[in-house]
């Protein structure tokens, strides 16, 4: 895409992006780029800045200002991941973060749904804002269509989504895989039960989205239709409450997708400072297993999360929304930047 178009793509959609914000009751703010300690999240790697980390979400200050009283509010904020590179990976991007607070866990429910209404919302402002500009792209959704992660699963595969047990997830890699020795946990699994099953669940997750999840979301767009997968997997909660026990435990989280492309990520949030210690616990776990170094931990933030109101948050890859709505397959063609990256498609 020619410099002057990225330029004010870049600017309409955002501005877009912020009216929408603001004209629900959000406030804008910004929270540093460096942090003390990153979210300890399963496949998500800081890139350190000594004497401390950069960013790969601003979530945990957020919710901090949060439980401070702010109020709702949402930052375009810049992040880093490191090894995220491909034609729709960065290690610098934009992440699109608000958060909707209520005072009751009724009203934080509610807002959880609104959410998905804000996704939507937001799509089809970018896709106004580039036909206002006279760029090409692809139209917004006609409609778009919610399916809980066990309902999709079961169109995809035409199998029940698989118990949280480690011989019941090996099982199903190997039919989403179509191979018999499909290499989930392929060394020793974790001793500990529970790491073990968050280890398998994410390395299915790979799997069932390569393998089946991705063409029939491709489907879906070309019909038309935008996706919202709803309830995940209690194993994969990450910061997201988690309604209901045993085999009907299920996490509060969504994704929202266009086609492959994966544009959004909702939570309604936890509270509880006990339970999300002990994930981070259990990810840090994890990443000793693979052979990946410790993370601090943010004692900061654990001791203000109880503080949290009832709220639903959400992140949006801002680059992707941009390169969804103009129709580019690599993140580079309308990256803001005179050099690409170490490792791009285009360096």
């Amino acid at each position: 895409m020619p410099w002057p178009d990225r330029a004010r793509l870049w600017d309409a959609v955002s501005s877009g992006a912020r009216s929408h914000l603001r004209g629900t009751g959000l406030l804008e703010v910004s929270t540093p780029a460096r942090v003390l300690a990153p979210a300890i999240e399963p496949w998500i790697e800081p890139l350190a800045a000594a004497p401390q980390w950069l960013r790969t979400s601003p979530e945990l200050a957020l919710k901090r200002l949060l439980a401070r009283g702010v109020g709702s509010c949402f930052e375009l904020a810049k992040v880093w991941r490191a090894g995220e590179i491909g034609d729709w990976h960065r290690e610098e991007f934009h992440l699109l973060e608000w958060y909707r607070v209520a005072d009751t866990a009724a009203g934080a429910a509610a807002n959880f749904e609104r959410l998905r209404e804000d996704v939507e919302a937001l799509v089809a402002a970018a896709a106004t804002a580039r036909e206002e500009l006279g760029l090409s792209g692809p139209a917004a959704p006609a409609r778009w269509e919610t399916w809980t992660f066990d309902a999709a699963w079961h169109e995809t595969t035409g199998q029940t989504r698989p118990a949280d047990a480690l011989d019941a997830l090996r099982e199903a890699a190997r039919g989403v895989s179509g191979a018999p020795d499909a290499p989930l946990l392929a060394r020793d699994a974790p001793a500990d039960d529970r790491v073990a099953v968050l280890a398998a669940w994410s390395e299915l997750f790979s799997w069932w989205s390569d393998g089946a999840l991705d063409p029939w979301l491709e489907r879906k767009a070309e019909a038309g239709i935008g996706i919202h997968i709803v309830d995940f997997p209690a194993p994969l909660a990450a910061l997201a409450e988690i309604e209901g026990e045993g085999r009907d435990a299920r996490a509060r989280r969504f994704e929202s997708f266009i086609g492959r492309v994966e544009l959004a990520n909702g939570y309604l949030e936890l509270r509880d400072p006990r339970a999300q210690r002990e994930r981070f616990a259990r990810v840090a776990a994890m990443r000793a297993w693979s052979g990946l170094g410790p993370l601090p931990l943010d004692e900061g933030f654990l001791s203000e999360l109880g503080q949290l109101p009832p709220v639903a948050g959400i992140a949006l890859g801002f680059e992707r929304l941009l390169a969804w709505c103009t129709g580019v397959r690599r993140l580079s063609d309308l990256a803001l930047e005179p050099d690409p990256p170490r490792g791009s498609a285009r360096g």
